[in-house]
């Protein structure tokens, strides 16, 4: 009869806070990836003291989901070579149980002998011994939306990470066939500027990318001729569209207004995550 109601116990809190202890685990994870604690352990801990009054079944899934989230990231991240010590549940409560902020539950909640009249039920639950059942988090709902936020915000990161290496190979290519044109079929910067100028939504960024190009080929040592540049720029620039200098430039400038767009979104995403954390701390210490 003891071990069945113990069970009941453990069914009704695990459908009862599944949903917590997993977005628990994840703020752990995100707090470990983030260099924001020394182990994963360490930010189970700091996760958990943020939230006081878990039982320490709620510790232990705790742990199992932050440990899932860091493998999970860490997989996505770099692929097969996931590398991390594990949180340990043992090491958490341990840590935990000298500063009371996991709810122990008695070891004969269920064994003392049932009660003989109404009289007898002080002796049996005596109020200073009374143990509080843990209250539901109040803060639940902006933890949600905390959750969305934080997904987004990972998202937008994966997105401007791709976009940067896109932005990086691109321009090296770009900077590649201006070199290749201003030093092998003798066509001069400002003759390449006004063709970007032509072809380019943003002409100003056209005459962007040569001036950088023109410093790159300057630190390399490349020579200019001031009279000769001008003597090209002064003859009629046909602008042929399919050319792979300037197809290139129009895919390096779509990277870049992409990757702009991308970037601002990020940061917007992260100040309204940081805004639910604060939220969230509100909540929880004003519960």
């Amino acid at each position: 009869m003891s071990l069945f109601l113990e069970k009941l116990a453990s069914d009704a809190s695990r459908h009862g806070t599944g949903r917590a202890t997993a977005l628990l685990g994840k703020q752990a994870a995100r707090r470990y990836i983030a260099e924001e604690a020394g182990s994963l352990s360490d930010a189970v801990h700091s996760v958990v003291e943020d939230n006081p009054g878990l039982s320490r079944d709620q510790v232990q899934r705790v742990v199992e989901a932050a440990n899932q989230a860091t493998w999970q990231e860490l997989f996505h991240a770099g692929g097969n070579n996931v590398d991390f010590a594990p949180a340990d549940s043992s090491a958490v409560l341990e840590s935990l149980s000298s500063r009371h902020a996991v709810v122990v539950a008695p070891d004969d909640d269920y064994r003392s002998e049932p009660p003989q009249s109404s009289d007898d039920l002080p002796r049996l639950f005596p109020e200073t011994e009374r143990e509080e059942l843990p209250l539901l988090n109040p803060a639940a709902e902006i933890a949600a939306d905390q959750e969305k936020a934080a997904s987004a915000h990972d998202a937008l990161l994966s997105r401007v990470n791709q976009l940067e290496g896109q932005l990086e190979a691109r321009t090296e290519e770009l900077y590649g066939h201006i070199k290749q044109a201003y030093l092998q079929h003798d066509h001069g910067l400002l003759q390449i500027g006004s063709a970007l100028k032509e072809t380019l939504d943003d002409p100003d960024f056209g005459v962007h990318l040569v001036k950088v190009a023109a410093i790159r080929l300057r630190r390399e040592g490349v020579p200019f001729d001031r009279t000769a540049e001008l003597r090209k720029a002064a003859n009629p620039v046909v602008v042929d569209d399919s050319h792979p200098l300037l197809k290139t430039a129009a895919a390096v400038e779509i990277v870049t207004r992409a990757l702009s767009r991308a970037s601002e979104a990020k940061e917007k995403v992260a100040a309204i995550h940081k805004g639910y954390d604060c939220r969230v701390r509100r909540t929880l210490r004003s519960a």
